[in-house]
């Protein structure tokens, strides 16, 4: 659903530096020399295609604000409360029904996807490979 391709991003003088885990790292950092790299590094966090298409609009707006943060890197912190809206909205998609209007937060859901579905750093692929 990300279509970034209508933005032009230019090569910079100093490259991106990103707090990122890596290999064995969970504290990381990674650095983009070009324009087309950080590009696909972006598009790299794609969401899965079985999300709800409201959720992956809304993702792909955060996408979008991480694609710009290489013209003004600030912008990636407006991307990530962006990513963080598409997941409270894929929470309540998933989640919302088996929990009480009244007891409904950001927390509960995510409290609920570790306790009731049993989802942990380990079944995260990510968080998985770089600790």
């Amino acid at each position: 659903m990300f279509d970034s391709y209508h933005i032009t991003l230019s090569d910079r003088a100093e490259p991106v530096l990103l707090a990122w885990p890596t290999e064995g790292n969970a504290s990381g950092f990674i650095s983009f020399e070009k324009a087309t790299d950080w590009r696909v590094f972006v598009e790299s966090l794609a969401i899965d295609a079985r999300i709800p298409e409201i959720v992956q609009a809304k993702y792909a707006r955060a996408q979008t604000l991480y694609l710009l943060g290489w013209a003004d890197f600030s912008v990636v912190k407006a991307g990530e409360l962006a990513a963080l809206i598409a997941l409270e909205l894929g929470l309540i998609d998933r989640y919302g029904g088996r929990i009480s209007k009244s007891k409904r937060s950001f927390a509960a859901m995510l409290r609920h996807m570790v306790e009731v579905d049993g989802l942990t750093d380990l079944n995260v692929d990510n968080v998985h490979l770089h600790v």
